[in-house]
C-alpha cells in the first residue's frame, strides 16, 4: 500500500481510521434517532398505518420474511459488533446501536400486524348524499 506519511508519522490511512473509529458510533447513533422519528411519524399516520396493515393481509408471506430478515439482519449486525470490539475496534459500538434501530424496525412491524384491519381507509370522506329510495 502506498501512503504518505505527514509530520507526525501518521499516514493519511492511520487518520482516516482513526477517524472512522471515533465517527462511526455518532453516525449510527443519528440514524437511530432518525429512525425513531420515523416510526413515530409514520405510527401517527392513521392512513399510512392502514396501508402497511392491509399490504401484510394481502401478502402474510412477506410480513413474515420481512421479520425473518429483520431478525437475521440485527443478529448478524450483533455478531459483527462483537467481532470488531473483540479486535479492538470501537466502531463495534456502532454496530450494536445499528442493531438496535433493526429491533426498533421489527418492533414496528409487529405492531403494525397487530393493529386490526378496517373495512375503509382512515382519511377517506364519508358519503354525504342521502339516500335515495
Amino acid at each position: 500500500m502506498c501512503s504518505e506519511v505527514d509530520g507526525n508519522g501518521l499516514d493519511s490511512y492511520a487518520v482516516a481510521m482513526e477517524f472512522w473509529e471515533a465517527a462511526f458510533p455518532w453516525f449510527c447513533a443519528g440514524v437511530f434517532l432518525l429512525a425513531v422519528v420515523a416510526v413515530v411519524v409514520r405510527s401517527r399516520d392513521a392512513a399510512a398505518v392502514f396501508d402497511l396493515r392491509l399490504m401484510f393481509f394481502v401478502h402474510p408471506v412477506g410480513h413474515v420474511l420481512t421479520l425473518v430478515v429483520l431478525l437475521l439482519k440485527s443478529a448478524v449486525t450483533l455478531a459483527l459488533g462483537l467481532g470488531l470490539m473483540e479486535a479492538g475496534y470501537s466502531t463495534g459500538w456502532g454496530m450494536f446501536i445499528l442493531a438496535a434501530t433493526l429491533w426498533l424496525a421489527f418492533g414496528f412491524v409487529v405492531w403494525v400486524a397487530r393493529q386490526p384491519l378496517q373495512l375503509h381507509r382512515p382519511d377517506d370522506e364519508k358519503d354525504t348524499e342521502p339516500d335515495q329510495k
